[in-house]
């Protein structure tokens, strides 16, 4: 009884982090335990932002993560990262940038961020592909994957070929995001991708002066 006072000088906490089963037929990424999909079928809801957020607060947890930003046509997270600098390419694939303790890849990494692409659905496709299966990735317990709004060919293209744990969908609390997210789930069932919740963002906001929550939308 009297060891029950002795005060603990050390704690060890270990984490194995299991890899999920994807979609049928889709087997896991040898080297990749679980990659998860951030989608919303409208844009400016702040999926970029929360995207990284998950990525960082699961390498605060000492998880090895990688982040992919597969919206070729604005890539938005170097600049969310800090961090512009190009990535290095050879004749193997492409190195991610590490940067807060996050291996991250954009096209913003690989081009130039004044150049245009000026591409179609197909090619859109397929170097969405290259920039996940062409990256030398170290070994990680998960992949976040920052996706374009809609349910396109980037999003089709990724359920189909790409093992995905699960989808998470980003919304705002105003009718027109939430109707569009009702098409992402429809299209999440379809594909029978697992969804992994819905965060609304944007919610509202406290007044500094009388600490009241205040909806933005009704």
């Amino acid at each position: 009884l009297a060891k029950r006072h002795i005060p603990i000088k050390k704690i060890t906490l270990r984490t194995q982090i299991a890899s999920h089963r994807p979609q049928p037929q889709q087997k896991p990424k040898p080297r990749i335990k679980n990659i998860i999909g951030i989608c919303a079928n409208k844009g400016g809801v702040g999926k970029s932002t929360i995207a990284l957020n998950i990525a960082l607060a699961l390498a605060q947890a000492n998880l090895n993560v990688g982040l992919v930003d597969t919206d070729l046509y604005g890539p938005n997270q170097p600049q969310l990262l800090g961090s512009l600098e190009p990535a290095i390419i050879d004749e193997d694939g492409y190195q991610p940038v590490h940067v807060h303790n996050i291996h991250a890849i954009s096209m913003g990494h690989l081009v130039d961020k004044t150049t245009p692409l000026v591409w179609r659905g197909p090619m859109v496709s397929a170097y969405m592909l290259q920039l996940i299966e062409k990256t030398k990735w170290p070994q990680l317990d998960f992949l976040i994957i920052d996706l374009p709004p809609g349910t396109g060919d980037i999003h089709l293209s990724l359920c189909q070929k790409i093992p995905l744990s699960g989808m998470c969908l980003i919304t705002l609390a105003q009718k027109l995001s939430l109707d569009d997210t009702d098409k992402a789930i429809a299209m999440l069932d379809k594909l029978r991708i697992t969804k992994l919740g819905c965060l609304t963002n944007m919610h509202g906001f406290t007044c500094e002066h009388c600490h009241q929550h205040n909806a933005i939308f009704s």
